[in-house]
């Protein structure tokens, strides 16, 4: 009686994570906000898009591609991911997810290498991308239904790079090359043949690069060097080229960063080493429109930590944390990093110990 008792317990076990399994891929869930994530993992020469339920600790399998996946996109409604890979002539490039239920896979047919992050339009319509395919960088959009890619060719510019919609998806801001200086602008995004002369919104003498557009598309974060340093700035959008009116947020220690906006607009997420090697995790409070931002630094001094990604409802953060080449996806509850505990001051780790696993990204 023992022993089938025992086998009813196991049955009922594996029929629950099979359900759950089941309810993650097609997308249907209680009546809870979902919070699924999916990264990209490669160990022991095999490479998987996965999908993980945050809540419940279980992930399914939704492609395999063995070639390095290097970016990973969600389209606004949650039904398509697309992602950049590596092709078989070790080229990156471009491809589409789109019927996660099936895995139903399409890719452009006429494509162009590309090896930076993808960013769809808010009605799903478009995917904007970096290509250096050619003598200077360019960006290039998608159309999600027919797969045409076009290339944009703002009037004006020698080259022009690292993409940000609108938040209304109208208007695509992003780094470009003018006579004198690397400055930021916007173009109308329905420019029928993308030639249309582009708007400058930061100008400086300084380099300006790496737009973000706030979530209510008041405010636009970048990086520039008009101080002599590397640092976070944020300028109101109607108060652009008012270049003094620029807010200073923090100072980074690379020319580089991963920034992102939490999604009611009222902190910044980013990336910065602070020490000597590595980097960390830091979240500056925006919500004080009148004083210096407060930043808090919430991953600490033994990994490396990039790639941060708030959750749809903002409450928690998604990164990958590598400790001696190893890498792992883990996730953070940031309601409370104001306060000198944090909230328990623990991150959790969604995997354990894998090889390769990067490009955090949640499902809407």
């Amino acid at each position: 009686m023992t022993r089938l008792w025992l086998r009813l317990i196991a049955l009922l076990l594996l029929l629950q994570v099979t359900l759950t399994s089941v309810v993650m891929a097609a997308g249907q869930r209680d009546t809870r906000p979902r919070q699924q994530l999916a990264y990209y993992s490669h160990r022991h020469g095999q490479g998987h898009i996965l999908l993980v339920d945050v809540r419940h600790g279980l992930a399914v399998r939704l492609l395999r591609n063995d070639p390095y996946v290097v970016s990973i996109a969600w389209s606004p409604d949650g039904e398509t991911l697309a992602f950049i890979a590596y092709d078989n002539m070790g080229v990156y490039r471009p491809y589409l997810l789109l019927d996660i239920a099936t895995r139903q896979l399409r890719s452009p047919a006429h494509q162009t290498s590309s090896n930076e992050a993808l960013h769809w339009s808010a009605d799903g319509r478009w995917l904007a991308f970096n290509s250096y395919n050619g003598p200077r960088p360019a960006i290039y959009l998608i159309d999600a239904a027919s797969l045409d890619v076009r290339r944009m060719q703002p009037e004006g510019l020698l080259w022009h790079t690292e993409t940000s919609w609108s938040p209304a998806g109208t208007e695509i801001a992003f780094a470009g090359r003018g006579s004198d200086s690397v400055d930021i602008y916007t173009m109308d995004a329905t420019c029928p043949a993308l030639d249309c002369a582009p708007r400058v919104l930061i100008d400086h003498p300084a380099s300006d690069r790496l737009p973000a557009w706030s979530p209510d598309q008041t405010r636009l974060a970048f990086v520039s060097d008009r101080s002599g340093e590397t640092a976070i700035y944020v300028q109101a959008i109607d108060c652009a080229p008012c270049d003094d009116e620029a807010r200073h947020i923090a100072d980074l220690n690379m020319l580089t960063t991963s920034m992102v906006w939490a999604p009611e607009g009222d902190r910044l997420a980013f990336t910065t080493p602070p020490r000597a090697i590595g980097s960390a995790i830091f979240v500056a409070d925006m919500t004080c429109t009148d004083c210096d931002p407060p930043v808090y630094q919430i991953t600490g001094p033994a990994y490396t930590d990039s790639d941060p990604a708030w959750s749809p409802d903002g409450t928690m953060l998604a990164y990958v944390s590598r400790f001696l080449n190893v890498d792992n996806i883990a996730v953070m509850d940031v309601r409370c990093v104001d306060r000198a505990s944090g909230c328990a001051g623990e991150r959790r780790l969604l995997t354990r110990y894998d090889a390769n696993v990067w490009s955090p990204a949640w499902r809407p």
